[in-house]
Order: structure tokens, then C-alpha cells, then sequence
């Protein structure tokens, strides 16, 4: 089985290196797995992840967790002409990712990444630093999706991409009570974690959306273009 660059590790990589090599090794456990309050934020972001898709009730879910299946059937399905694809499957070289939302609209593709965290503004110059760098605490979340972007730009050339990320919108109120509870966690075949959605989740039940997506294309055009921190781009 080949040993693809995942989304998850190069987030790794941009962490430490050294965390690249020694993931996935037996031999060299990973204690953040025990890691309680690691698990907590992991747990938030399913929920988040999970109510992304109700406000795209026409998706259609790839649960495939291995590379080949996964792959061809996201291939089947981006034929169609308009189509929303959840974990979706993309591989250029060794790089292999799973994107969590695609829109596609003919050529025009929108790549959406959820995230937990929060955000007050309107725009991704909001996620700038006053020098005109990139904002530290965006750093490993602009670099996942201009990961995610670029293998998909990769794959299929001929497509026209826009990066999002879907966020937690702070300006914004749950406008229906208990809304965290129509999303609950199980776990299956003993570790993996799931959501389980309860009850009536369709755009009217859900209220006023609190999440909010913001186009990252200028950021990781800073990135691509090695702009995006007052650093010198390696040369290496």
C-alpha cells in the first residue's frame, strides 16, 4: 500500500518535522491519542463538521476509508455537472486528501474546509496581520486548505477552484434551543468517532445559520507565492 502525504500529515509536518516520520510507527506510540482535552476539541469539530452538511442537503457522503474506492467514486460522481460531494477523494502523485464539502457547478469548484473555531469578521483580510502577513493563529488552517487546493488543482487542471473555510460565525446566534443536541456522538467499531443526527435538521429546524464561509484564495496565492510571512522562502 503506498504511503500517500494526507491532509493530516503534512499538518503534521508543519507542526514538527519529526511528527512526519515517526506517525503511523508502531513502535513509537502517539501519547496525544490519550490526550483528554485533545479529544475535546476533536469532538466539537465532528459536530461542527456535521452540521456544515445540513446546510447542503443535497450532498452526497463518500464513507469509503480506504484510497482506491474512495477514489473512484468520487470520480464518478464529480462527472455530473452540479453536484455537492462530502469527503471527497483527491490524489496527485503522493499527495492524497479527503475534502470535507465540494461544490461543483460545471467547471467551477468550491472547496469547503469546516473548522471548530471561531471567527469575528468578514473577509480573510481579517486574518492578517497588521504588517500584511499572515495572522499566526491562521497558520495551520490556511495551509490545510491551500494543501487541499492544490492537489485538486493538480488532479484536475482544467477546473477553476475557490478555497473556503466554514467557520464559526461569533456575530452570529443560535436562533433554535439545543441545537448541539440534534448532533451526538457515538463510537463505533470500538475507537472510530461518528455523529449520529437526531431529530429534524433541515434548514427551517436549524434556524439562522451560525457558521460563516469565508474565501481563503488571496491568503493562499500569499502562500503559494511565498508572501505570506515575513520569512524568506526556503530554498531548499
Amino acid at each position: 500500500m503506498p504511503r500517500y502525504l494526507t491532509k493530516s500529515r503534512f499538518k503534521l509536518e508543519l507542526d514538527c518535522p519529526a511528527k512526519l516520520y515517526y506517525t503511523g510507527k508502531h513502535q513509537y506510540p502517539d501519547t496525544s491519542e490519550d490526550d483528554a482535552f485533545l479529544e475535546a476539541l476533536a469532538e466539537g469539530g465532528y459536530q461542527v463538521g456535521a452540521l456544515a452538511k445540513c446546510y447542503y442537503p443535497d450532498g452526497i457522503e463518500i464513507p469509503d476509508r480506504g484510497y482506491d474506492i474512495s477514489l473512484q467514486k468520487t470520480r464518478e460522481l464529480l462527472s455530473r455537472k452540479d453536484i455537492v460531494v462530502f469527503e471527497g477523494a483527491f490524489q496527485y502523485k503522493n499527495l492524497f486528501i479527503r475534502a470535507d464539502i465540494i461544490e461543483k457547478k460545471g467547471n467551477n469548484i468550491n472547496l469547503i474546509e469546516v473548522k471548530s473555531k471561531s471567527f469575528d469578521g468578514s473577509n480573510s483580510m481579517d486574518m492578517l496581520s497588521k504588517k500584511g502577513f499572515l495572522d499566526s493563529a491562521w497558520n495551520d488552517y490556511i495551509y490545510d486548505v491551500a494543501f487541499q487546493k492544490y492537489v485538486i488543482t493538480q488532479a484536475y487542471p482544467d477546473w477553476t477552484v475557490h478555497a473556503y473555510l466554514m467557520l464559526a460565525d461569533k456575530n452570529s446566534k443560535a436562533t433554535v434551543d439545543g441545537l448541539n443536541q440534534k448532533f451526538q456522538l457515538k463510537t463505533v467499531e470500538g475507537e472510530r468517532t461518528i455523529v449520529e443526527v437526531v431529530g429534524d435538521v433541515s434548514r427551517t429546524a436549524l434556524g439562522e445559520e451560525v457558521l460563516i464561509r469565508i474565501c481563503v484564495d488571496d491568503l493562499i496565492d500569499k502562500i503559494f507565492d511565498g508572501t505570506d510571512s515575513p520569512e524568506p522562502p526556503s530554498q531548499t
